[in-house]
């Protein structure tokens, strides 16, 4: 948008020359998932990752707990009552994770993710000496969606994120950290979807399979949902408000298309009359996969590589 490609008003606020009045930044998606659903289980049923042995285990025989990609067990893809059958698409994802975060790391991590100190002391801390682990209950459909908009003209200044639609400066000081409220949930069906991704881990827990180990639900109501029953709809709504974080996911911000709604066209070229530019990045999915965006990215930048050189009629 600093280049002058971008929505005609927001780049005309900045006093940037429209080279393009494309709508760039629009169609924010992510996947997002709840992070309280946490258990314990049996002392001995999992092995302490930052062992000596885990480490020599790992390399050595390049396996153990350290050779579990990034200490995920298990991936389950389900879906909720609100799927849309039409698309057979699933619409949330199970996370086995084997690490608990009522750990040291864990703590450092959900700090830096802006968990109130007095909630992890509150929730996560009187667990640390137990042997705990978490089921990741991310919602990749969401009907929720936003944009990006610059915060200034400055091209070191992180871009404002808003499902909304609506965004506002903190103030005109590029020094200034910009406001982020991605205000998620803001459709009231992923709430419901939340709700029921959730349950569905609990449904996990409860198996046989993980009673076996000595599974059992975390028993400590979260700070701030103390009045509602544990584990009732109205608690796991009021964990879910309070324990969503992103995944990463971000994309869908210069779609793909021939419409007004695209940015790029099904060449990756920049439409509104821009020459030699093209976007090759997650951003050009009109719509977020149901899965994670590694491998669909790296499949956007070989095709988008080989677009080029066949334009440029080069062997590949």
């Amino acid at each position: 948008m600093l280049s002058g490609v971008g929505p005609k008003e927001h780049l005309q606020q900045h006093k940037i020359e429209v080279i393009a009045d494309l709508p760039v930044g629009k169609n924010l998606q992510d996947h997002i998932f709840v992070g309280g659903i946490a258990g314990t289980m049996d002392q001995g049923s999992t092995l302490p990752p930052r062992s000596l042995s885990s480490f020599l285990n790992y390399a050595l025989h390049g396996s153990g707990p350290m050779a579990i990609p990034g200490g995920i067990e298990a991936v389950a893809f389900m879906s909720t009552p609100f799927v849309n059958a039409s698309l057979d698409f699933p619409d949330i994802e199970l996370i086995y994770v084997a690490s608990s975060l009522a750990s040291a790391s864990s703590e450092s991590y959900l700090r830096d993710m802006g968990l109130r100190q007095e909630v992890y002391d509150g929730y996560f801390l009187p667990k640390r000496e137990e042997t705990a682990f978490y089921i990741g209950t991310l919602m990749n459909r969401l009907k929720s969606t936003g944009e990006i908009r610059l915060n200034s003209t400055s091209p070191y200044d992180h871009p404002l994120l808003d499902p909304t639609g609506e965004i506002r400066l903190n103030s005109t000081s590029p020094n200034d950290h910009p406001l982020l409220d991605p205000k998620y949930y803001s459709h009231p069906e992923d709430i419901q979807v939340a709700v029921a991704a959730t349950k569905k881990a609990l449904e996990v827990m409860d198996t046989k399979a993980m009673k076996h180990v000595g599974a059992k639900r975390w028993n400590i109501s979260l700070p701030g949902c103390e009045d509602k029953e544990l584990w009732s709809h109205a608690y796991i709504e009021c964990l879910a408000r309070h324990l969503t974080f992103t995944s990463w996911h971000f994309c869908c911000t210069c779609a793909m298309g021939t419409d007004n709604n695209s940015v790029v066209d099904p060449r990756l070229r920049v439409r509104g009359g821009v020459k030699n530019l093209r976007v090759i990045d997650a951003s050009i999915m009109p719509f977020i996969t149901t899965g994670n965006l590694n491998a669909p990215a790296h499949m956007i930048g070989a095709k988008g590589a080989a677009m080029i050189l066949e334009d440029h009629r080069l062997p590949h």
